[in-house]
């Protein structure tokens, strides 16, 4: 019995740790969704100033890509609401919830298509580059809030 001792010990105490690190990622997890929207806003501009980037017309000022940015985010939280409360209704259907990415991106491109009156390929290529960049900015917001998460 003496002899199984410290192995017990050694037991119980990666016993814990696993169960601390497994609440701390749920904390990290509960507090970064918490930021999502908070995080969003903060990056609206930000996607406006990339759209006065891509359209760098006279006839465009700042102030309509921002209101073509918050026109563009409310629909993609209203896209996203949407699937999570049909992913809820009808469980079977949740492994489909990754088409909202997809039409995401084809709702951007008629959106700007009809607000930049633009061709389609000039249309596509620039929903390309906007997607790619946009997607590195909003990871690199989770990757703060994130360490935010952890203090």
């Amino acid at each position: 019995r003496s002899t199984l001792f410290p192995y017990t010990t050694l037991f119980r105490s990666n016993t814990i740790r696993l169960y601390s690190v497994r609440e701390t990622k749920s904390q990290i997890a509960n507090k970064t969704v918490h930021f999502v929207p908070k995080m969003m806003f903060v990056l609206l501009p930000l996607f406006a100033l990339l759209l006065k980037l891509f359209y760098n017309k006279k006839k465009y000022f700042y102030a309509d890509h921002l209101i073509f940015s918050l026109h563009f985010h409310t629909a993609v939280f209203l896209l996203f609401l949407t699937v999570n409360i049909i992913s809820l209704l009808f469980p079977a259907l949740s492994k489909y919830t990754d088409i909202q990415f997809l039409l995401v991106s084809i709702y951007l491109g008629f959106a700007l298509s009809k607000t930049y009156n633009q061709s389609a390929l000039g249309t596509i290529f620039k929903v390309v580059a906007l997607t790619i960049i946009y997607s590195i900015f909003v990871l690199a917001g989770y990757v703060v809030l994130a360490l935010i998460a952890l203090l």
